[in-house]
Formats: structure tokens, C-alpha cells, sequence
């Protein structure tokens, strides 16, 4: 019980902290976009990662597949909505001027992701990538 009032509390001041550090709206601040091929790829990951999900819950707990496995995109696009949302303030904390690296980055984190998804499939149809021998 001690613990989870540590967490609480150390939750709360993490929050707190969060909120004194936030930006200023003011007229002048710019605002930094997400560019559209990155929400695509957001969204994307997103319907694939819950779509995994479903899968893995539905092969322990068929009921539950059979309850909410007609939902799963329409809660996959809620959750990239949301995920859209919280990268999109995270770009505004950044100052315009490096709106490009930080799309770069964004850009660099999602290739990544993809090429280790793609190697993973690779190695589980047994196909001879980049391996010696």
C-alpha cells in the first residue's frame, strides 16, 4: 500500500511538472505540423498493433473476440487519432525552426520499425537476408 501511494504521488508531481513546463499560447508562437505521411504511418501502426492485439487476446479468450473483434478498427483509428493528437503536441514544444529535424526523426523512427518488421517476416518464412552462411 505504501508503494502505490509513492507512484500516486510521484505521478502527481511528474504531472504537475509536466504542466508548469508546457508552453505559452501566444499569438505569436507558430504552430509545427505533422506531415501527412507520417499521420498515415500512425495510423497504419496503429491498426496493426491493435488488430495484435485482438489477435493475441482472442486466442486465450474467444469471447472476447466474439464481443469486440468487430470494433477493432474503429478502435484502431480512435487510438491513432489520439496518438496523432499527443505527437502533435509534442512537435509544438519544439521551436519552428527545427520542425524538419523533427520530422526527419519521426520519419527515421517509423522506416526503422518497418525494416524490423519486415526482417522479422523475412526470418519467419525462412528467407536468407543479410546473414553469412
Amino acid at each position: 500500500m505504501k508503494r502505490f501511494f509513492l507512484f500516486v504521488s510521484m505521478l502527481l508531481i511528474g504531472l504537475l511538472l509536466l504542466a508548469a513546463c508546457t508552453p505559452m499560447q501566444g499569438i505569436a508562437q507558430k504552430v509545427v505540423t505533422l506531415p501527412d505521411t507520417l499521420q498515415n504511418a500512425i495510423a497504419a501502426l496503429a491498426v496493426f498493433v491493435v488488430g495484435w492485439v485482438f489477435a493475441q487476446i482472442g486466442a486465450s479468450l474467444p469471447w472476447f473476440t466474439k464481443l469486440f473483434g468487430q470494433y477493432a478498427d474503429e478502435i484502431a483509428f480512435a487510438l491513432s487519432g489520439a496518438a496523432i493528437g499527443l505527437i502533435q503536441k509534442a512537435l509544438n514544444m519544439i521551436p519552428p525552426a527545427w520542425e524538419g529535424v523533427g520530422n526527419i526523426a519521426l520519419m527515421l523512427l517509423i522506416a526503422v520499425l518497418a525494416a524490423l518488421q519486415v526482417f522479422r517476416l523475412l526470418g519467419k518464412l525462412r528467407v536468407k537476408t543479410f546473414r553469412a552462411g
